[in-house]
């Protein structure tokens, strides 16, 4: 049973997943995109919102028609 819990390719996983951690933290700091983890989840290099734009986007016209009429 010892042997399942100590099994190498545990540790190599660790390893690998330490150096990828390392690569997105100078990624991050160049501005480039993350290498996402192994969940396959994507990673953002920021997460503060005042960087996003939020304004426009469909409904922010109101009741308006999509195409303008044309007379």
């Amino acid at each position: 049973m010892e042997k399942t819990f100590n099994e190498p390719a545990a540790s190599a996983q660790f390893k690998n997943d330490a150096e990828r951690q390392q690569a997105n933290a100078q990624r991050a700091e160049k501005g480039e995109p993350q290498i996402p983890g192994a969940a396959g989840r994507e990673s953002v290099p920021t997460k503060d919102p005042k960087e996003f734009d939020v304004r426009g986007g469909p409904g922010s016209e109101g009741n308006k028609p999509v195409q303008d009429p044309v007379m």
